[in-house]
C-alpha cells in the first residue's frame, strides 16, 4: 500500500475574489477596507436606461473573455513572443496593452502620485482642463465612417460598374455620335441610370442597420457621478471625467470610467455582467487579487454597476482607453473578409461578366471584319454601341441585389419577431450556414428559467415530480439531497410571495439556484433546513473556478 503526504511547499489554489465567511445570519463583522462580507447578496437591476436597438450585453462578453484569456496566455508566454513575427492582429495588440497595465499592482499612494492627484483635494480646475486637452472627453469615439469607400461600393459594387459604363456609352451614342440623336437611346440611358441608382440604394439599405451598434454602446455610459475636485465633492457629467479624478460610488451608481479602488466598504459588490456575462456580482477590494488586469477585484470597469456597498476610487482610464471602450471598439469594428453568400455572389458575377465580355467581343469582331465592309450602312457606330450595351444588359440580372436584400430583410423581420435581433443583414445569411449553435449562457438563447426534471441518487435515476412522495418514505439519500439543495443555495424566496403556490413564487437568485430551491421546497420547507443548519464558509461560483463550495454546521456546533 502506498501513501501520499502533502507538505507546505505544495501549491495551493485560492479563490479570494468570491470567498465569503459566515455565519449566514451574522452581520457584526468590523469594517476593514477590502474585507469580505458574509451576507448573501440579492442581485438587483440598477440600469435605468432602456437599451437601444442592439444589446451590447450580448455582443461584449465574448470579446471580453477572449481578451482575458489572451492576457493570461500573454503572461505565460511573454518571453517567447519576442522571437515571433511582428504581424499581430488587433485582438493580440489589445491583449498586449492590457498585459502592460500595472494600475492593479501598485499601491494607492503610487496611484495618487502617478496622476498628480490628492486623496483630500482631488484635482484642480487647471489640471482638469489640461487633462481634457491631453486625453479628450470621457466618451467612446465613433468608428470611422469610410463614407467615400462605402458609397463607391454601393454604386460600383457587383454589376453596378457595368451598368454605369453602359449608361455612359448609351449617352455617348445619343450625343454626340448620334446623327441625328435618337430619342430611344436617351430613354435607354435614363432607364439604365435609374436601375443603377436603385441598385445602389438597396445596397445602402442592406448595411444601414450596422450603424446602430455604437449608438447602443454609447447609451450604456453614465451621465453624471460624484467627483472630488478642489477639496469638494461635486456632481460632474460623465464625459468630463479625467484620469486622476477621485470618484465616489454608491449602490446603484454606474462606473463612469476605469477606476482603481482606494477605499471600499465590506459589502461592496460590482455587477460586471455587461462585460463578462456572469450573473453573480463580484467583491470589490483595495488589494489586487489577480495578476490579470481584467480579472482583479481592485479595478472597476466603465459601464459596470455598484449593486451594494460603497467605494472610492481613482480614475485610471477614460474614453477609448477604458476596458469598455477597447472591447466596444473591437466589437463594432468591421470584420474583414466575405461571407459565404458574398463569395457565391462574387463567383456568379465573375462568370456572368466573362460570358458577357465574350459575347460583346464576338459582336465587335463580326462587325469589324464582316458587317462594316460588306454592309457599311447597316450598323453604324452608335448602333454598335447600343447593340453591345443590349448584350451586356441582357446578361446582367438587375434584380439580383434587390432580390437578395429583400429576402434577407424578410428573414431578419421573422427573426426579430422571434426576439432575435441581427446586427446586419449579412448575419442572417451566416446563421443559415450554421449547423450547431453552442451557448453556455442561460438567458442568451432561452428565457432564463430552469426546472429540475430528474435527480440521481447512487445509480438510480428518478423523475423530480415524484420526489415529494419518495421523501416522505424515509429515503435517507433524498433527505440529504434536499438538505444540500436548500442550504447550499444562494437563492432566496421573496417574502411577499411565500403564500403563493410554489411555481408562482418569486426568487432572488440565478436560474440554477431558483430551480434547485423550488426542487428542495417541494419536498420540505427550506426555511426549516436553514434554521437547523448554518453556512460557515462559502466559495461562490465564478467563471474561473467553475464550481462553488459551502461548508455547513449545526448552530450549536458553530457556536462552540
Amino acid at each position: 500500500m502506498s501513501t501520499m503526504t502533502a507538505t507546505d511547499k505544495s501549491p495551493r489554489i485560492t479563490y479570494a475574489p468570491d470567498i465569503e465567511a459566515c455565519p449566514r445570519a451574522e452581520n457584526s463583522a468590523p469594517y476593514r477596507p477590502g474585507s469580505m462580507d458574509s451576507r448573501i447578496l440579492r442581485r438587483r437591476s440598477m440600469s435605468k436606461q432602456g437599451r437601444k436597438s442592439i444589446d451590447p450585453s450580448i455582443a461584449l462578453p465574448p470579446v471580453f473573455k477572449t481578451l482575458s484569456f489572451g492576457v493570461d496566455e500573454q503572461q505565460k508566454t511573454k518571453t517567447k513572443t519576442e522571437t515571433k513575427s511582428k504581424s499581430i492582429s488587433k485582438d493580440k495588440k489589445a491583449e498586449i496593452k492590457f498585459n502592460d497595465l500595472d494600475y492593479h499592482k501598485i499601491s494607492a499612494e503610487d496611484i495618487y502620485s502617478r496622476f498628480s492627484s490628492s486623496p483630500s483635494r482631488g484635482l484642480s480646475s487647471e489640471q482638469v482642463a489640461r487633462k481634457i486637452t491631453e486625453f479628450g472627453l470621457n466618451a467612446p469615439s465613433p468608428p470611422p465612417s469610410q463614407w467615400f469607400k462605402k458609397t463607391a461600393g454601393y454604386l460600383f459594387g457587383g454589376f453596378g460598374a457595368i451598368l454605369f459604363i453602359a449608361c455612359i456609352l448609351v449617352f455617348i451614342a445619343w450625343k454626340p455620335l448620334g446623327q441625328p440623336p435618337a430619342v430611344a437611346n436617351l430613354a435607354l440611358a435614363i432607364v439604365l441610370a435609374l436601375v443603377w441608382l436603385i441598385q445602389a440604394a438597396f445596397s445602402f439599405w442592406q448595411d444601414f442597420s450596422a450603424s446602430r451598434v455604437m449608438a447602443s454602446i454609447s447609451g450604456m455610459l453614465t451621465d453624471s457621478c460624484m467627483v472630488l475636485r478642489e477639496g469638494q465633492w461635486k456632481h460632474t457629467e460623465g464625459k468630463n471625467i479625467v484620469p486622476g479624478d477621485v470618484v465616489k460610488l454608491q449602490m446603484g451608481d454606474k462606473m463612469p470610467a476605469d477606476v482603481r479602488f482606494v477605499e471600499v466598504s465590506s459589502d461592496v459588490r460590482f455587477d460586471r455582467s455587461v462585460l463578462t456575462g456572469e450573473t453573480m456580482p463580484l467583491l470589490g477590494s483595495i488589494d489586487s487579487t489577480d495578476n490579470n488586469y481584467l480579472e482583479t477585484a481592485c479595478i472597476g470597469f466603465a459601464g459596470t454597476h455598484c449593486v451594494s456597498g460603497s467605494a472610492v476610487g481613482v480614475v485610471v482610464s477614460t474614453g477609448d482607453k477604458t476596458v469598455f471602450g477597447r472591447v466596444a471598439k473591437l466589437t463594432s469594428a468591421p470584420k474583414p473578409g466575405l461571407t459565404p453568400l458574398q463569395k457565391e455572389i462574387l463567383y456568379f458575377v465573375s462568370v456572368i461578366v466573362c460570358l458577357m465580355l465574350t459575347m460583346i467581343l464576338v459582336v465587335i469582331i463580326v462587325w469589324a471584319t464582316w458587317l462594316r465592309k460588306s454592309y457599311p450602312a447597316w450598323i453604324s457606330v452608335p448602333a454598335l454601341i447600343v447593340d453591345c450595351v443590349s448584350v451586356a444588359v441582357a446578361f446582367i440580372p438587375e434584380g439580383l441585389p434587390i432580390a437578395v436584400t429583400a429576402s434577407l430583410t424578410i428573414t431578419a423581420a421573422v427573426m426579430k419577431k422571434n426576439k432575435v435581433l441581427c446586427k446586419s443583414l449579412k448575419t442572417v445569411e451566416t446563421l443559415g450556414a450554421v449547423n450547431v449553435i453552442c451557448s453556455d449562457k442561460t438567458g442568451t438563447l432561452t428565457k432564463n428559467q430552469m426546472t429540475v426534471t430528474d435527480y440521481l441518487i447512487g445509480v438510480e435515476e428518478e423523475i423530480a415530480i415524484r420526489a415529494p412522495g419518495v421523501y416522505g418514505n424515509q429515503s435517507r439519500g433524498l433527505a440529504q439531497l434536499a438538505l444540500l439543495s436548500g442550504v447550499c443555495n444562494n437563492g432566496e424566496f421573496v417574502a411577499e410571495t411565500c403564500e403563493r403556490p410554489l411555481t408562482e413564487r418569486k426568487i432572488n437568485g440565478d436560474a440554477t439556484d431558483q430551480a434547485i430551491l423550488r426542487f428542495a421546497e417541494s419536498m420540505t420547507p427550506v426555511n426549516l433546513l436553514r434554521t437547523a443548519w448554518q453556512v460557515t464558509f462559502r466559495i461562490a461560483f465564478n467563471s474561473k473556478s467553475k464550481f462553488m463550495i459551502n461548508v455547513i454546521k449545526r448552530p450549536e456546533a458553530c457556536a462552540s
